[in-house]
């Protein structure tokens, strides 16, 4: 069930680190996962619209999406909001796997 009635899936807090691959290589960190998008902060904005490959989990294995938001945040750097090109029910599973074994 989704948490957001904009939203087709659940979304699960996701912070931690991931790499912009494209359009321009960045260090980012995660906000949230769901298995259709993902948010995440980073010190410089990505305009949206664009085409966006992320690496999420250290695994070298990319995820397309496209930038649907951006929003400076007050401390300086820009929070995103990246829709994925499909939906990976995976996903979920994953961050709440990271999660559950950081403590």
């Amino acid at each position: 069930m989704a948490d957001d009635p904009k939203r087709k899936s659940e979304r699960v807090p996701f912070p931690a680190a991931l790499k912009v691959r494209n359009p321009v290589p960045v260090e980012a960190k995660g906000v949230d996962i769901g298995a259709g998008g993902i948010g995440v902060e980073l010190a410089q904005s990505i305009a949206e619209g664009s085409q966006v490959e992320l690496e999420l989990f250290g695994d070298g294995t990319i995820y397309a999406g496209t930038v649907r938001m951006v929003r400076p945040l007050p401390g300086g750097g820009f929070r995103l909001g990246i829709q994925f090109q499909k939906d990976d029910d995976t996903l979920i599973a994953r961050a709440k796997a990271i999660r559950a074994s950081a403590g």
